[in-house]
């Protein structure tokens, strides 16, 4: 069960939450009605075997960082966030024989907490890099972001028994403007406005022992992981996985019925039967979603009208603007101040 008033098409487990009431609490915000706006319950946190959709607990985090009025309001809300938060995946990180171990453990399981639109772990000579990104339907996502990199920091200094200097820290979101809170949590280089997380860590950081390693906890734990991974792979409803593979095609121009019907291995027929029997044509849903992903790009003013028409498949802004007008009746610029002014 999935819970959030979000499509759906990505989620996180909803335990990441368990403290944030309690956090929240100690800055005088009161989380209930932030997390009721966008359809959770805060009782769903402590439960460890529920997920929640990642762009509703990304507005949450959102919201209580325009509240706060702290741009690093999850580098403080990880700083509080107890161990064990994240379950099974938590413990298992923290049991690793080794560093090397460790990371291997993060880079197999971490889809089994959150799902990524790509994730990807190298290993090369001099460095191990850890890059990954959301689906474009999570419009915001800065501040889990900066929690999920905290606490993943937070758990190799105590696998190492001693704060580390990185290679590298990436991140997708604009400079902030004060960089000191960010300069004092992560400590390496800092890169902001880039086309992807990343974090590069010292290949000699692997050779480490944890001196907290449990072998048999660490085997259980993985074993937990295996089976939350294969549960999160489950397969999907035909309409969901048809709109994750329009919107990864939509800045490409779009995909034709008959590609779609290829890729998943059908007849267009079939496609079309199967579509029928949620009384929708392949072109009502291309463009569903694709309005769909205007309404969530146009509500990050970070985002550019040039950008957003790109990345919803116009082949220039002059396009965009009368697909815009012909379905809202106004101006992109008119709607984007509509839809933040709602938010």
């Amino acid at each position: 069960m999935t819970y959030g008033d979000g499509r759906g098409l990505s989620t996180v487990v909803a335990s990441l939450g368990r403290d944030l009431e309690e956090y929240c609490a100690t800055i005088n915000i009161d989380l209930a009605p932030i997390a009721n706006a966008v359809g959770i319950d805060l009782a769903v946190f402590s439960d460890f075997s529920a997920r929640v959709d990642l762009d509703a607990f990304c507005r949450i985090l959102e919201t209580c960082a325009l509240l706060s009025k702290d741009n690093a309001f999850a580098l403080n809300y990880a700083d509080f966030f107890q161990s064990g938060g994240s379950g099974a995946f938590g413990q298992g990180l923290s049991k690793a024989p080794t560093v090397e171990h460790l990371f291997r453990f993060l880079a197999t399981y971490l889809n089994a907490i959150v799902d990524h639109r790509h994730f990807e772990a190298t290993f090369e000579q001099d460095a191990v890099t850890i890059e990954w990104s959301y689906s474009p339907l999570v419009s915001k996502h800065e501040q889990f972001v900066l929690f999920s990199v905290s606490s993943i920091i937070s758990i190799f200094e105590h696998a190492t028994n001693n704060r580390q200097r990185y290679k590298l820290f990436s991140f997708e979101q604009p400079r902030p403007a004060d960089l000191a809170r960010f300069r004092q949590a992560f400590p390496g280089p800092l890169r902001f406005g880039q086309d992807m997380n990343r974090v590069v860590f010292a290949t000699e950081l692997m050779k480490m022992d944890n001196p907290r390693s449990d072998p048999v906890a660490f085997d259980y734990m993985r074993q937990q992981c295996e089976f939350m991974l294969r549960q999160s792979r489950e397969k999907k409803p035909l309409t969901t996985v048809l709109r994750e593979d329009i919107i990864e095609a939509l800045p490409a121009g779009g995909i034709t019925v008959k590609e779609m019907a290829r890729r998943n291995g059908m007849s267009v027929r079939t496609l079309q039967r199967r579509l029928a029997f949620a009384n929708l044509t392949y072109e009502q849903l291309v463009d569903e979603v694709r309005m769909s992903s205007i309404e969530t790009l146009l509500s990050d003013p970070n985002v550019t009208l040039a950008r957003v028409a790109e990345l919803t498949g116009y082949s220039d802004q002059s396009a965009f603007s009368r697909a815009v007008s012909k379905r809202y009746q106004k101006s992109p610029t008119q709607l984007r101040r509509d839809l933040l002014r709602a938010h």
